[in-house]
Formats: structure tokens, sequence, C-alpha cells
């Protein structure tokens, strides 16, 4: 390739990444809001998520010796490995 292609070829690909950065950094969301619903809901999602541990070693404890269901990994049931949600409801019915 003639260096007068080859330098040219090299401009094109620098246009095209100007580009791409330009059109990624349009589409950058600020997240600050998702940030502060996240910061001002986090003391009462970790107190639920102590009150649901305890519910669940209380239901272990009740099923013995089972485990809860929600512990169960459905995705091992050959007939709910490739399944939809609705199949995993149905399932469970």
């Amino acid at each position: 390739m003639p260096a007068e292609e080859a330098a040219d070829l090299l401009r094109r690909w620098k246009h095209l990444g100007a580009m791409i950065i330009a059109a990624r950094q349009q589409w950058r969301s600020d997240w600050t809001p998702a940030q502060r619903l996240i910061a001002a809901a986090r003391e009462r999602l970790l107190l639920e998520s102590g009150r649901l541990r305890e519910l669940l070693k209380r239901s272990n404890e009740l099923l013995l010796p089972l485990a809860d269901p929600l512990l169960t990994d459905f995705g091992t049931h050959r007939q709910l490995a490739k399944a939809r949600e609705e199949a995993y409801s149905d399932w469970l019915m």
C-alpha cells in the first residue's frame, strides 16, 4: 500500500474513532438520582434483609430435613432448566 493511501486510511480510522467516542459520551447517563435512591433506602433494606434471613432460618428449621423452596436451584430440574419464569410458577403450584 502506498504511503499516501496508508495515511488516508489512518485519518479515516481516526475520524471514525472520534465519532464513536463522541457517541458514547452523548449516551452516558447521570446515575446520581439512582445512587441517591439507593443511599436513602440502604438502612431500611439492611434491616429488612436481616429480618428475611431470620424468617428463612425459621422456615428451614420448620421444614427439616428439607430446605426452604426459595433456596432451591430450579435450574437443576430437567423440566425447568431451559424454561421461562411461567414454567417455574406453574411447577410450584
